[in-house]
């Protein structure tokens, strides 16, 4: 009976597969270039101005019974 190795699970296969599968899974794709920090900050404040929870609650309240 041969003894099974015991896995860590910090310990990564060093060989080429590894490499190659970690640039696919977390190599850069497709880059927004035109977005800004800025543009998505003031989308989200925007958002936040339309938003009344107020109206909200009133549509939970009706569904439930409340």
């Amino acid at each position: 009976m041969t003894k099974k190795f015991k896995y860590d699970g910090k310990s990564r296969p060093a060989n080429d597969l590894y490499t190659e599968n970690f640039k696919r899974i977390f190599g850069k794709g497709v880059v927004n270039t035109e977005t800004s920090v800025k543009d998505l900050k003031n989308s989200l404040k925007d958002i936040d101005e339309d938003y009344d929870a107020a109206e909200d609650l009133k549509k939970i309240e009706e569904r439930n019974g409340f």
